[in-house]
């Protein structure tokens, strides 16, 4: 494989709602630098014709000649432009997380508010429903000294009525 073909195309990397960058041709534009270089450019010779005894005679060739040219090339330095690119990453990611906090710590105090205020109602709902147990055993003590108090009255009553019964017998008889 062969590493010079490879493309790195930085801003394709992150596909997503963030802008990174709002003005990628000055984001490019700043680390731009030219350079000239070394390369090659052929041509070719027209014909060249030589004589021999007074006759031109052509050559039948084209010649073909490579010859240096330095040519300005721009560049980017990919070490710099990845460096910011990175950097403006890490800010947008630093802003975004801060923001994500910050909606999260809103939320938080809004659902502690609201357990809270579920919390006082399960409270008073508790409370009451104590309350009422109190009454039923206090009622059940009240109702128990009744009918202990009515039992005794019906031994009373059943002690008067073997009485009454004894007396009639004796009158009776």
């Amino acid at each position: 494989m062969n590493i010079e073909e490879l493309k790195f195309q930085p801003f394709d990397l992150v596909k997503a709602d963030v802008n990174l960058l709002e003005n990628k041709d000055e984001f490019i534009g700043e680390l731009i630098y030219s350079k000239k270089e070394k390369g090659e450019e052929e041509f070719v010779k027209k014909n060249k014709y030589f004589t021999i005894f007074n006759l031109r005679i052509p050559f039948f060739w084209n010649a073909k000649n490579v010859e240096d040219a330095y040519v300005d090339k721009e560049k980017v330095p990919t070490r710099k432009l990845a460096d910011k690119f990175f950097t403006n990453f890490q800010k947008e990611t630093n802003k975004f997380l801060k923001q994500v906090q910050e909606i999260t710590a809103t939320k938080q105090s809004e659902l502690k508010a609201n357990y809270m205020a579920e919390f006082e109602n399960i409270d008073n709902v508790l409370s009451a429903k104590l309350q009422e147990l109190k009454r039923y055993t206090q009622e059940e003590s009240l109702i128990e000294k009744d009918i202990k108090q009515a039992e005794a009255n019906l031994v009373w009553l059943e002690n008067m009525t073997k009485k009454i019964n004894d007396i009639i017998e004796i009158k009776g008889v």
